[in-house]
């Protein structure tokens, strides 16, 4: 039987895959929740039921600001696309 990963381990993974944002899963709603800290110009937080969607609307906000840190390469990975909008997938990679 395969277990299920914590939602806090998932929403930890997520943050370490995408800088600029402070990822949460909030227990007591039973969402994940995703703060930009791009600065006074950040987008609103972005709320979501599964992590799947919260991906998508990061990649979203990231697109609809053009922000330099929301696009910047993320590091050590130079020469590699910009990981696939899918959370099962970085969830994969790391082990879970």
């Amino acid at each position: 039987m395969t277990v299920a990963p914590d939602q806090t381990q998932i929403a930890r993974s997520l943050q370490d895959d995408n800088p600029g944002w402070v990822i949460m899963w909030r227990l007591w709603a039973r969402r994940f929740w995703a703060c930009p800290c791009w600065g006074p110009d950040s987008p609103e937080p972005l709320e979501a039921k599964d992590a799947d969607d919260l991906l998508h609307q990061i990649r979203q906000a990231e697109t609809a600001t053009r922000h330099p840190q929301a696009t910047a390469t993320r590091p050590g990975r130079h020469d590699q696309p910009p990981p696939p909008n899918n959370a099962r997938h970085t969830l994969q990679r790391r082990g879970f």
